[in-house]
């Protein structure tokens, strides 16, 4: 099933060498640990750029997330799950 949304999310990252890598984030009150990054690219808006990752969480599911620098928020705008979000 694939669930859409914009929902802000709070996400733990590190730096490794240049590159950030989010290692978690809470959604709807539960921690999901990132056990892969399945891909990542930079976009746009403005000024501004959004740093998105497809991620992989402990329990299969998939989650597109990103980063805007115009606030610097992490957003969450698609699932990717074997069950209900």
């Amino acid at each position: 099933m694939v669930f859409e949304t914009k929902e802000a999310i709070s996400v733990s990252a590190v730096f490794k060498g240049l590159q950030l890598r989010p290692t978690a984030f809470v959604w709807n009150g539960r921690k999901h640990k990132i056990i892969s990054i399945l891909g990542s690219f930079r976009s746009r808006k403005g000024e501004f750029h959004h740093y998105h990752y497809a991620v992989k969480v402990q329990n299969g599911d998939i989650y597109e997330i990103y980063l805007s620098t115009e606030d610097m928020s992490w957003n969450l705008v698609r699932v990717h799950s074997q069950g209900d979000p």
